[in-house]
């Protein structure tokens, strides 16, 4: 009976680390979706409101979702009278994000600093849009990792659990 119980947690265990797996691929795809979001709302902003930078981060922030701090903490960085420029404030929020992102993720959003409040809003504009088509590539290309190692990591869950319960018994 004690082996029977043991071999039900095991199998449950192991279900359950591959559905944890599988969401950490859904919530990368969430991220890009939501850094999307925010630059897009910071596109907007900057053209129909022409409000300064780190008002308009702090608004795009708003829309940003899952990646709200990264807009919230250049904002503040920007306004903290440290003297940081745009682009050093928003690779310093950007610092945090590195594990949440793929290598290349990372290296398009700290391309997108370089230029961040340095030239003219038509320019920014521009900037902020071929950032944003790269990261809805990205984002697409998640998805269909996503659609094809999610169900293989769910799958690995049970089958390992189905492995150890054999080992066990």
């Amino acid at each position: 009976m004690l082996r029977l119980i043991g071999a039900l947690l095991t199998a449950i265990s192991c279900v359950v680390l591959g559905r944890i797996f599988s969401r950490e691929l859904r919530r990368h795809c969430e991220l890009l979706s939501a850094l999307q979001q925010g630059l897009l709302l910071l596109e907007k902003e900057i053209s129909f409101s022409a409000t300064p930078l780190s008002q308009a981060l702090q608004v795009a922030a708003a829309g940003a979702g899952a990646a709200r701090d990264l807009f919230v903490m250049s904002a503040e960085a920007l306004r903290s009278g440290q003297g940081l420029t745009a682009a050093e404030a928003w690779q310093e929020a950007l610092m945090p994000w590195q594990n949440r992102l793929t290598e290349e993720e990372y290296m398009l959003l700290s391309a997108f600093a370089a230029g961040l409040g340095l030239s003219d809003s038509a320019h920014q504009l521009k900037r902020i849009e071929l950032t944003r088509l790269k990261l809805a590539a990205a984002e697409a290309q998640a998805r269909d990792n996503y659609a094809r190692q999610g169900r293989v990591r769910q799958s690995l869950g049970w089958a390992a659990g189905a492995a150890l319960i054999l080992l066990l018994l």
